[in-house]
């Protein structure tokens, strides 16, 4: 993939006028064919499934490509749920069903984690707050 086709992606996803939208990025697991194929053109970076079980993880994907690095593809899943979720008129949904439903404040505390989580991570990425490991 290249950056014009993570841009389309991210485009699309917003003109689909959806509600709710998960992005993430492909984890190569052992055993599975993508993995062999990630070992075979050197996108990962020695037993990183064994360091990332072992040592507690870590920032993922750890896969790198040609065209994208594994901080770009993080970078760009944190700009895919920025740019899809912080739209006005998804923020003005998302409080209307909070207001009115049990379900709604449940989904708006889980997003509101998750973008937590991801802000969060990216602070430690840039040096800017310390692992809390």
């Amino acid at each position: 993939a290249t950056l014009a086709d993570v841009e389309d992606v991210l485009r699309f996803a917003r003109d689909l006028h959806l509600a709710w939208a998960p992005f993430s990025v492909a984890t190569p697991l052992p055993a599975t064919e993508l993995y062999d194929v990630a070992i075979d053109r050197g996108y990962l970076s020695g037993d990183y499934w064994k360091e990332y079980t072992l040592k507690g993880g870590g920032p993922i994907p750890h896969l790198s490509t040609e065209t994208l690095s594994a901080k770009e593809l993080r970078n760009y899943r944190t700009k895919a749920y920025l740019s899809f979720y912080l739209r006005p008129h998804i923020i003005f949904q998302k409080l209307y069903r909070a207001s009115t439903s049990i379900r709604g404040m449940v989904d708006m505390m889980g997003g509101a984690t998750v973008l937590k989580e991801i802000a969060a991570m990216n602070l430690r990425e840039r040096g800017l707050v310390a692992d809390a490991a």
